[in-house]
């Protein structure tokens, strides 16, 4: 906008929180816009991580999950989990603006991935709400809107595989899982666990 005798940039809500203020000078003339168009190019390299959910779940996969100090300390497999999610995610936020994400749709998000899996649901707005806290730390938004909403009750299972279910399974199964099933029956180890095993 021409704006107080100068070209400037009227940021949006979530870049107000990075540029500290809603009016951004460009400088420039009515007659030369070059000035304002080289300011405005550099801008909106510095806003890349404010442009929309799909960049905020880039930058925190690059900055956060796989970084090579893993400040969460995920283990491989939450991090290829991890990596699910926000392919998840990125089909139904991509397209927005992080400041624009309300409880509401974190909650209508909760109950329509619910009515498939109330399990996934509850990971993937956990990461949701990771990424949110990202978020937060960054700048990028002031409040995290997945605080406070409750997710999901799961049902504990109610019963364990009976030895007979166990032996139909190893009846078609190969030597390797056959073994398998019979060190994680006696040891009740996790399969992360038992595959690290070492004699």
């Amino acid at each position: 906008y021409w704006h107080r005798n100068q070209w400037q940039y009227k940021a949006r809500a979530d870049e107000r929180l990075i540029l500290g203020k809603a009016w951004w000078p460009l400088g420039g003339t009515q007659e030369n816009l070059l000035p304002a168009h080289q300011a405005f190019a550099a801008l909106q390299e510095r806003l890349g991580q404010a442009g929309g959910m799909d960049k905020l779940f880039s930058k925190w996969e690059r900055e956060i999950l796989l970084h090579p100090s893993n400040p969460l300390d995920y283990s491989d497999r939450t991090k290829a989990d991890k990596i699910k999610h926000l392919k998840i995610l990125r089909k139904a936020f991509g397209h927005m603006s992080p400041s624009s994400i309300r409880p509401k749709h974190c909650a209508q998000y909760l109950d329509l991935r619910g009515a498939k899996s109330r399990s996934q649901a509850n990971q993937e707005f956990n990461t949701l709400s990771v990424v949110f806290k990202s978020a937060v730390r960054w700048g990028v938004v002031d409040i995290n809107p997945c605080k406070g909403l409750s997710r999901h009750k799961i049902q504990d299972r109610d019963r364990l595989p009976t030895r007979a279910e166990l032996e139909a399974l190893k009846s078609v199964s190969t030597p390797f899982i056959r073994l398998y099933v019979d060190l994680k029956y006696k040891t009740g180890l996790r399969q992360k666990d038992l595959l690290e095993l070492r004699v």
